[in-house]
């Protein structure tokens, strides 16, 4: 069944659904979907339609949660069926939902928890152990353009040292050639 994204998160739940396809606008909301369906245990049909959807479906097929068709101009209505008869009636793809839904859930704390016992952590011995070296960083080394001009400028020496080379090379071989017709003459 096709469910748009704001139905995605309410509808997941329902224990009735075989199989769910979604229509997303970017990845974050597809990643929303995907993770939705892996809570809920729902095989998913995934059709890449905008931009980077097919490089979040191909992970979903390779770990076997459901099945990718592809981009959108590449599905025909014969492989749109296909790929929901698969996700429907193979039980694999129900099995490792399963297993990997126990792992999602294993978790001690859910993210309520787990938020209030970072403020609480914050709260008791602050937060300089948290510091991140890149804050204190140049701003020139933390977009790596440091790395970006010796990557650029080595190279661009070399092909500047070899394109002098090559022209003192043609202009020293005509003024020899020049030099000897003058003789010659």
């Amino acid at each position: 069944m096709w469910k748009p994204l704001d139905a995605c998160a309410s509808i997941a739940g329902f224990v009735s659904d075989n199989w769910a396809s979604y229509q997303t606008e970017n990845s974050s909301e597809m990643m929303i979907c995907v993770l939705q369906a892996l809570y809920h245990e729902i095989p998913q049909l995934c059709l890449a339609v905008w931009l980077d959807n097919m490089y979040n479906a191909a992970p979903m097929q390779y770990h076997g949660y459901g099945v990718d068709l592809g981009r959108m101009r590449d599905v025909t209505a014969e492989k749109l069926v296909a790929g929901a008869r698969d996700v429907i009636n193979n039980r694999s793809y129900a099995d490792t939902l399963h297993a990997a839904s126990l792992i999602f859930r294993s978790r001690s704390q859910n993210p309520r928890q787990r938020a209030a016992w970072w403020i609480d952590h914050v709260i008791q011995h602050g937060g300089s152990h948290m510091h991140s070296f890149a804050l204190d960083m140049p701003w020139y080394q933390y977009l790596m353009l440091d790395l970006l001009v010796v990557c650029l400028v080595i190279p661009l020496i070399l092909m500047t040292s070899a394109i002098t080379a090559f022209i003192c090379c043609c202009v020293r071989r005509r003024i020899a050639v020049a030099t000897k017709h003058r003789k010659q003459e």
